[in-house]
């Protein structure tokens, strides 16, 4: 925004500054916010839990992520991973692909069964970051994900933005 005053030209610029912010309790890694609940579900339950905190089920984009998931997972916790009848196959509760695990890909996949990962917390299993596939309506913890932007601008007011 440019102000003429007296012959001169004066410019005023909207700073923006965003960082990733988390609410209590949670962890910050990268851009996002990750809760391990401390509570469990069947894997519907677990969906619905992570909705209710504003969030999803965990969505993984790549082996980093997975095996941070993995030091948040309690043993065995629901990621978001769902069958989808339209193209026979797994994809995020998003709607984007699992893409990028090889290994997972390889396997034999049944669609009545539901996803997890295999966490690190403990070190009676020696499958950390693996992920299985069990019944849906079998009892686990679980690990919740949502969007950690917020931004803060400087100028007029200072207000802050969460995106």
């Amino acid at each position: 925004m440019k102000i003429y005053i007296s012959g001169a030209i004066y410019s005023f610029i909207k700073l923006t500054s965003c960082f990733t912010a988390c609410p209590i309790s949670w962890t910050r890694h990268q851009r996002s916010c990750y809760l391990s609940v401390s509570e469990t579900g069947s894997w519907r339950q677990a969906k619905e839990g992570c909705v209710s905190r504003n969030s999803q089920l965990v969505t993984i984009a790549n082996d980093e992520e997975n095996s941070f998931v993995a030091t948040l997972a309690t043993n065995y916790s629901w990621i978001g991973a769902e069958w989808n009848d339209t193209i026979s196959d797994y994809v995020w509760v998003d709607g984007s692909d699992i893409g990028f695990i090889d290994w997972w890909k390889s396997r034999k996949r049944k669609k009545s069964l539901c996803v997890g990962i295999c966490g690190n917390y403990s070190s009676d299993l020696p499958c950390s970051g693996e992920w299985y596939q069990d019944e849906c309506v079998h009892f686990k913890y679980y690990v919740c994900e949502r969007e950690g932007k917020v931004c803060k601008r400087f100028g007029k007011n200072n207000s802050y933005i969460i995106n």
